[in-house]
């Protein structure tokens, strides 16, 4: 089965290694790729497969480009992992219905972006990775397979994020044994849920004091993610940076930190823990 694959970053990193794997290789074959740069010189580097394959750049929707190459190679299967474009009809139909996404959050209540940290911020007890039909409406395809992992009172969006990973893992086998034997089911969602754009999380971020103790502490935890740029405080027009940390709140009252190693701790003040 020839498969055109979507996505990059870490998770489609996974899932693709899985793809080309001697457990499936016999039965799928990666005709065409839509990625970045980055992400397709580092499969050609470490698969042969990678020779092959036909290229599509994703710094443009470029779908034209997709629905040409998808005829031309007789592509039947599209699989999306953090694909960075919403897909158009035209592209769904061009696989009679036969395209899947791996969304890494709970459907129908988490659609869209920045998922681990809305999930922390709204004090959620268990999150979930999930493989859906896609759809026209944006994640809102019918379920094909979910798995569960328990939200912790300390965990973070990059912890909660690497609890996924393992999950996405084993839920791309169990997806790609289905559609070995041409057995993936349709469950449909119940209820509608919410869609969070890119750009929503951007005003989580910033914490007032008359937010509460266990406000900052959700804010604080959901805005964690090296190396992006934390939840903050703003005070006379200067940033100062909230992290999480065991024993309380630390600020942070110095330039944007790029990764943990920056965090010098004669900058940090220590909070009292709520």
């Amino acid at each position: 089965m020839k498969v055109l694959f979507l996505g990059e970053g870490k998770l489609a990193q996974i899932c693709l290694k899985i793809l080309v794997s001697d457990d499936f290789r016999n039965d799928f074959s990666v005709a065409s790729m839509v990625s970045s740069e980055t992400f397709q010189n580092g499969f050609r580097a470490e698969y042969e497969e990678g020779r092959d394959v036909c290229f599509i750049s994703n710094e443009e929707r470029n779908e034209d480009q997709i629905i040409e190459a998808v005829n031309s190679l007789g592509i039947e299967t599209l699989i999306s992992v953090q694909h960075k474009w919403i897909l158009g009809e035209e592209v769904i139909s061009a696989f009679s219905g036969k395209a899947f996404n791996l969304h890494n959050a709970k459907l129908p209540d988490y659609k869209g972006h920045n998922t681990v940290s809305f999930a922390i911020l709204n004090d959620e007890k268990e999150y979930a990775v999930t493989i859906h039909w896609i759809a026209p409406e944006v994640d809102s395809g019918d379920l094909v397979l979910e798995s569960s992992v328990e939200v912790t009172p300390s965990d973070t969006a990059r912890s909660l994020y690497q609890k996924t990973l393992p999950e996405a893992e084993n839920l791309m086998k169990d997806f790609l044994r289905l559609l070995q034997k041409n057995e993936v089911p349709r469950i449909p969602l119940i209820g509608h849920g919410a869609y969070f754009s890119k750009n929503a999380w951007a005003a989580n971020k910033v914490v007032a004091l008359n937010d509460g103790p266990d406000l900052i502490d959700r804010k604080t935890r959901a805005s964690f993610f090296p190396p992006y740029e934390p939840a903050r405080l703003d005070v006379s027009e200067k940033k100062i940076y909230c992290l999480p940390d065991a024993n309380g709140l630390k600020l942070w009252a110095n330039e944007k930190p790029l990764n943990k190693s920056d965090w010098d701790e004669s900058h940090l003040v220590q909070l009292p823990s709520k």
